[in-house]
């Protein structure tokens, strides 16, 4: 059995009382090039509809009614992480003016899926790409974890130990689904198996450099954890399933949208209505509608990947955007705010000028 968890006790302070102003920063960097990948095969949840088939627990189920996702991706026995991650990295140069592997001098890979234990996944990466010295890190934090690389790769280059770098993520999550589906069938209850049955596979990779032009890049970042809410999505270990209390985690995120999106926009001076793109988390459907309706933006001024590739955790956000660049929807000069949250509670947002 798991050791029982302990909880220091610190002794409270009147500052700890006083509510706390929103953890927002600004940034320095501005980003060059940005690219999603995903594997062909396609898994439709009907299809995982019809494994419950027979399970009382999943009697009646509709996955797309409930979460909004119709459909995702798996890279099942074709493609690893690194595999994935050197695709969206060969789109990624491709899609940079003038950069290429020599000039990354950091390389950080975010994803929840690693290729091994150690090394770093990135380290893995370095050496395939043939990077010359850049340093080599991974960086992992749930669904959270490619906008986290984004400011810790922000945060070296406005300290000048850094001019380029590349931010990689790829997931192969959907393994997490069949996990649950065995556990759903051998008589575990389908609410905490819910939130595992759209996890999709993907990968995204982006290039971020030193800002060059006044009013382009990254603005203002927000970063705060809430870990009250640590215990509402749980991965033990890759052989056991997703444990996710879905619903209370969601309205948790949703409870510090509205303050944490307010605080970035009055911070780089923008109204909800300047925005061509809000690019949030792709947990649900209802979640999207409600980020959205809490800006007041309409629909087509809000990215969803959603209903045809899944939640793919790290990738999600970054991938949404390059989906929505690569569609015309948004360019050159175009103002984004990306809303990232990931279980801890971790929330990550940040306004950005493409």
């Amino acid at each position: 059995m798991n050791a029982p968890l302990r909880t220091l006790v610190v002794p409270n302070r009147a500052s700890d009382c006083r509510e706390r102003a929103p953890r927002i920063f600004y940034g320095a960097s501005e980003l060059a090039a940005l690219a999603g990948w995903i594997p062909e095969t396609r898994i439709q949840s009907s299809e995982i509809e019809a494994q419950l088939s027979g399970v009382d627990a999943a009697k009646g189920l509709d996955i797309a009614a409930r979460t909004g996702v119709f459909e995702r991706r798996t890279a099942g026995k074709t493609h690893n992480v690194i595999d994935m991650s050197l695709l969206a990295c060969g789109r990624a140069f491709e899609a940079a003016q003038g950069i290429g592997p020599a000039d990354i001098d950091l390389i950080v890979y975010c994803g929840i899926s690693r290729f091994y234990v150690e090394p770093a996944t990135a380290s893995v990466l370095h050496a395939h790409l043939k990077l010359e010295r850049a340093a080599a890190f991974d960086i992992s934090d749930a669904c959270l974890g490619f906008i986290d690389g984004w400011f810790v790769a922000d945060a070296m280059i406005a300290a000048g130990r850094a001019n380029t770098a590349l931010i990689v993520a790829a997931e192969t999550l959907s393994r997490f689904s069949d996990l649950s589906v065995t556990a759903v069938k051998e008589g575990a209850g389908l609410a905490q198996h819910l939130a595992s049955l759209t996890l999709g596979d993907g990968a995204a990779a982006a290039i971020i450099t030193r800002r060059t032009q006044a009013g382009r890049g990254l603005h203002v970042g927000l970063r705060e954890t809430h870990s009250e809410h640590h215990h509402l999505c749980i991965i033990r270990d890759d052989r056991q399933p997703m444990l996710s209390q879905s619903n209370r985690l969601l309205g948790a995120g949703l409870g510090h949208f509205s303050s944490a999106a307010d605080a970035v926009l009055q911070a780089t001076g923008w109204q909800s209505a300047d925005l061509d793109l809000a690019v949030p988390h792709q947990a649900s459907a209802a979640t999207i509608e409600s980020g959205r309706r809490r800006l007041g933006l309409p629909a087509d001024r809000v990215a969803s990947t959603l209903e045809r590739f899944g939640n793919m955790a790290s990738v999600a956000v970054p991938f949404a955007l390059a989906d929505a660049i690569e569609q015309g929807r948004v360019g050159s000069g175009s103002r984004v705010l990306l809303a990232g949250f990931g279980s801890g509670l971790g929330i990550g947002m940040m306004s950005l000028t493409l």
